[in-house]
């Protein structure tokens, strides 16, 4: 159980437990993780409680898990994953290499197929001729711009999607950068001050 801030995770509370070999049926392990001080400073983290197996090839079967304090309190949701996968996420860290491709154009081919691939790209090219073109006075459109062109080359040699909170901001970045639009010149009137009129008594 760890505090953890995107891949990043400190103030651990770590306990290891080994399977008893030759046994087919459900085995039930109990253990007691250290007591650790709350973690101070440094960027907002969340506390994330994992399983894992340190047996390459080892294939774990989890039927039920809880987290109680000594007070008996449980503090998993969906710990015996009556609602399938909820709350779950599989994540390898450090280690990831075989769980995502370096390269953002083969990992949505993978992922969503060539109709996701053929949308990301054409809302892109969408998003640059928007911002290099009839709103490329807005200030915002070298701001955009930049962000969008960074994320695919950063794309280019790494996953940038793994993350859901990273790919809803590509989305949300190049979804603003299509709908740039100025102010028009109406509205620039309507709020732009009009010469004093004639003083009346």
């Amino acid at each position: 159980m760890c505090n953890k801030h995107l891949l990043y995770e400190g103030n651990c509370r770590v306990a290891q437990a080994g399977l008893a070999a030759g046994n087919d049926g459900w085995q039930t392990l109990t253990l007691r993780l250290p007591d650790g001080a709350p973690a101070a400073g440094g960027p907002p983290t969340f506390t994330v409680f994992s399983l894992a197996s340190q047996s390459p090839g080892q294939v774990l079967d989890v039927r039920s898990v809880m987290l109680t304090d000594a007070g008996g309190q449980q503090w998993l949701r969906n710990g015996d994953f009556a609602s399938g996968g909820a709350r779950w996420f599989i994540t390898s860290d450090r280690n990831h290499l075989a769980w995502h491709a370096k390269n953002m154009v083969v990992h949505l081919w993978v992922e969503q197929g060539a109709l996701g691939l053929v949308c990301l790209v054409a809302l892109t090219l969408a998003a640059l001729w928007s911002v290099a073109g009839p709103q490329r006075q807005h200030p915002l459109s070298p701001v955009l711009a930049a962000a969008v062109v960074g994320c695919w080359i950063v794309g280019g040699v790494d996953s940038v999607q793994d993350m859901p909170r990273v790919a809803t901001w590509l989305l949300i970045i190049t979804g603003m950068a299509v709908n740039l639009h100025m102010p028009s010149r109406r509205a620039c009137a309507v709020g732009r001050p009009g010469p004093p009129g004639p003083a009346r008594a």
